[in-house]
């Protein structure tokens, strides 16, 4: 994946032409600011990081293409939320389900932890990422 090659198409509306960079076609998991903020990690040789370590939504795009990073880059991937509802346990979908598939970890803070905590929190006071873990 390279920036500098971007797709660019051509476009007419209300009888102005213009281009746009197509950044949603950079590569098949990482796409707009994703592929942006990504690129570094994915062109960075790094010897020391073994762990991924975030935190979000259990539907977020981050969630995905992070967990697209760690299998490209061979790391091991911990997302943590604060639940995931059931429904989507018993039938995962979407990101969630992707993520999944890469090899995700997804905790649920809300059932390790017994008070309520943000999924920050629970990654700096009670999982404690080490020299190995990159945290974004």
């Amino acid at each position: 994946m390279k920036l500098s090659d971007t797709p660019i198409t051509q476009h007419i509306f209300a009888n102005k032409h213009f281009y746009l960079k197509r950044d949603d076609q950079l590569h098949s998991h990482f796409s707009g600011n994703k592929a942006r903020k990504f690129m570094a990690l994915l062109d960075t040789k790094d010897e020391i990081t073994t762990t991924l370590i975030s935190y979000g939504s259990v539907q977020a795009n981050s969630l995905y293409s992070m967990a697209a990073l760690a299998n490209i880059k061979g790391w091991s991937f911990e997302f943590y939320v604060d639940r995931i509802p059931s429904w989507l346990k018993q039938k995962p979908i979407g990101n969630y389900r992707g993520a999944l598939d890469l090899g995700a970890k997804i905790v649920e803070v809300s059932g390790v932890s017994p008070v309520p905590i943000h999924p920050e929190e629970y990654i700096r006071t009670q999982r404690q990422p080490d020299a190995h873990c990159l945290v974004m």
